[in-house]
């Protein structure tokens, strides 16, 4: 659950994406839950990269199932640890960090 539905009055109703939202995926898992910011959500991951359930958890037996009956569930799994792994991993945050400091030289 994104800060802003468990503290909102915390966080001024920001809902950044965090690691968390990276790791699953990146370790072949299917996140599944209330998403932060949609537009970083759809950003980083592909398409039926997040699987979404209510916050308090009450359709979650309704979204597994509907998840694992879905025929490209396992397909969307791979696409999504392939992107994270590829579009997000330290070493091309570190690649792309040089070449912009290298491209001011």
């Amino acid at each position: 659950t994104p800060p802003n539905l468990t503290n909102a009055e915390r966080t001024g109703g920001f809902a950044p994406l965090v690691p968390r939202y990276l790791e699953g995926p990146a370790a072949g898992a299917r996140v599944m839950g209330v998403p932060c910011l949609e537009s970083d959500l759809e950003y980083y991951l592909p398409a039926g990269g997040f699987i979404r359930c209510s916050p308090d958890g009450s359709d979650l037996a309704d979204v597994i199932d509907a998840a694992e009956s879905d025929p490209d569930w396992e397909a969307q799994r791979i696409t999504t640890r392939d992107r994270v792994v590829r579009e997000h991993s330290w070493e091309r945050r570190g690649r792309q960090i040089y070449d912009n400091l290298a491209s001011l030289a």
